[in-house]
């Protein structure tokens, strides 16, 4: 099991798209910008819900220094 990713809303749409959401389940924990998850909770409500209910992808605010 790889420990940590970082995603953006590609691989998220494409995946739940051909119905393979449960390939992030390889890693231990998928970071997804706060900018993603607006973009993807706007485009698929169940992809916003499999998000929500997901235990190992967390939501993070990204701020420029």
């Amino acid at each position: 099991m790889v420990a940590e990713a970082v995603s953006d809303s590609g691989p998220l749409i494409h995946l739940t798209q051909i119905g393979r959401f449960d390939s992030f389940s390889v890693f231990k924990k998928i970071y997804i910008p706060h900018k993603v998850y607006l973009e993807v909770s706007t485009i698929d409500s169940s992809l916003k819900y499999k998000i929500d209910k997901s235990t190992n992808i967390e939501e993070i605010k990204i701020t420029p220094k």
